[in-house]
């Protein structure tokens, strides 16, 4: 009997060259083997050693079966473990599946179907592999149509809209308009303005600033928890960010200052990404973790050095962040 696990629509054939860079990227370590047409990769869970072994059963480069017998073997004394998996990447799947049959464990590729086929008697995941192979590639169309571009637009609508029937550097044009100050959240009890304080911006460097960061971070961070999870980040944290400001204003007794803008949010999506960077050993596709812990220290920097921030704001809404990728993100990994 035959599992088919079907490609999804939006995804780019796989290979080898692609699964081994998201093992690499999900902690895997690669072991050199000298075996030609054959990549090992490890990982260790909790002290516990787990094997992927990938082949290319291509035209041009095929693995001799009685070295990977063997090595199997190896692996499984040296690291004392049994958790070895093999993936076969081959245009015929039933000679890739005969060459492999004295395997313990496979997983066979059909690069002509497009399709992974896990056999009867074989696992049916293995740290979460299945879904490296079947997740699709991040192509240019999806990167256009994320959660996170349609978030940047909505703003920049918001902001066109507000220059043409009014001014947007006008305090109390801004706040007519849905801006929030400690007064209207605690006295008056206008909760809706945390939401729409969010999308207000002050003048063109505002927006265009704020617009310019969400760009850059967004894109990485929704790719890295979905679509959903990263709307409710970002909304989490936008709120997070002003109710922390607005207590703050609140006992100081600044009742009346108007706040508004997505850095709030913005920071919240930095502080999310640390958490994944971090469950991820400081690396996510392109995204490192060095790069983002020094772009908020300098983002709060130039908040404490400007006129006009609320860097309460941005510290509330980057612990809010932060706090909410540790409920909401889980890590590729082992299943219980």
């Amino acid at each position: 009997m035959v599992i088919y696990i079907y490609r999804s629509s939006r995804g780019m054939l796989m290979n080898v060259k692609t699964l081994a860079s998201r093992l690499a990227n999900s902690g895997f370590g690669r072991i050199n083997t000298g075996i030609f047409g054959v990549d090992i990769y490890l990982k260790k869970v909790r002290e516990k050693a787990y094997v992927v072994g990938l082949l290319d059963f291509g035209p041009q480069r095929s693995a001799d079966m009685a070295q990977v017998s063997a090595l199997e073997s190896n692996l499984s004394v040296i690291y004392g473990t049994t958790d070895i998996i093999f993936v076969a990447f081959a245009y015929d799947s039933y000679d890739a599946r005969c060459r492999m049959a004295d395997l313990k464990n496979f997983w066979v590729y059909n690069e002509q179907s497009c399709m992974l086929e896990i056999y009867e008697n074989q696992p049916g995941e293995f740290l979460n592999l299945r879904a490296m192979i079947e997740r699709p590639e991040r192509t240019v169309a999806n990167r256009i149509l994320s959660f996170n571009n349609a978030v940047i637009l909505v703003n920049i609508i918001v902001f066109a809209v507000m220059e043409i029937i009014g001014d947007t550097e006008n305090g109390i044009f801004l706040y007519e308009h849905g801006g929030i100050t400690a007064q209207s959240l605690f006295e008056k009890k206008e909760i809706y303005r945390l939401f729409t304080s969010m999308f207000l911006h002050s003048g063109i460097s505002h927006i265009f600033n704020n617009m310019l960061v969400l760009f850059f971070i967004g894109n990485d961070l929704e790719a890295a928890i979905g679509r959903i999870k990263y709307l409710l980040l970002y909304l989490g944290s936008g709120f997070a960010g002003g109710i922390v400001s607005q207590l703050y204003y609140y006992q100081q007794g600044e009742l009346y200052t108007v706040c508004i803008g997505a850095s709030g949010a913005i920071f919240g999506v930095m502080g999310a990404m640390i958490w994944v960077l971090v469950r991820n050993k400081g690396r996510v596709e392109k995204a490192v973790l060095p790069r983002y812990i020094i772009g908020v220290a300098l983002s709060v920097f130039i908040g404490f050095t400007s006129e006009g921030v609320s860097q309460s704001a941005h510290i509330g809404g980057l612990i809010g962040g932060f706090l909410l990728a540790v409920l909401l993100y889980r890590k590729e990994g082992i299943r219980e």
